[in-house]
């Protein structure tokens, strides 16, 4: 017996100045006004760096292709920030066959992708950081 796909839930948070959105479950045709909702909503908020979290999909179409690439072209082309997250093959290949993954700053974990939207941050003081933030420095790994 087959299972179902698991249905999509989105979670939008800031993490150091940017704005997350973290997708789980499945991207298909049904699920893509919701995504379009959430992308919209993330691209809006100003002009803090986004970062698409596709870690957790299960099932990505094409119609959700279509949406990063239409985010693309609301954030970067007027000189914001998008970096995506995803290092599921069969993600990537989709991203690819849609003709969006040489579009898009796509990374494997979350650290890669705030280090991509702070390299790419346009600072007046190259190569320091902002009086009023702190680069991220990761914490002792914790053993179990």
């Amino acid at each position: 017996m087959e299972r179902p796909e698991p249905a999509l839930r989105t979670v939008t948070r800031a993490i150091q100045g940017a704005t997350v959105v973290e997708f789980r479950g499945a991207i298909d045709l049904e699920s893509a006004p919701e995504v379009r909702r959430h992308l919209d909503a993330a691209g809006v908020r100003g002009h803090s760096p986004l970062i698409i979290d596709l870690r957790l999909v299960s099932f990505l179409g094409s119609d959700a292709a279509e949406e990063l690439c239409r985010l693309h072209r609301m954030t970067v082309e007027p000189g914001g920030r998008l970096v995506v997250i995803c290092a599921h093959r069969f993600t990537l290949r989709v991203l690819n066959a849609a003709g969006v993954g040489p579009l898009l700053k796509i990374v494997a974990t979350m650290l890669e992708a705030l280090t991509a939207v702070r390299q790419a941050q346009p600072n007046t003081h190259e190569g320091q950081w902002p009086a009023d933030e702190k680069p991220f420095r990761p914490g002792p790994m914790l053993r179990s």
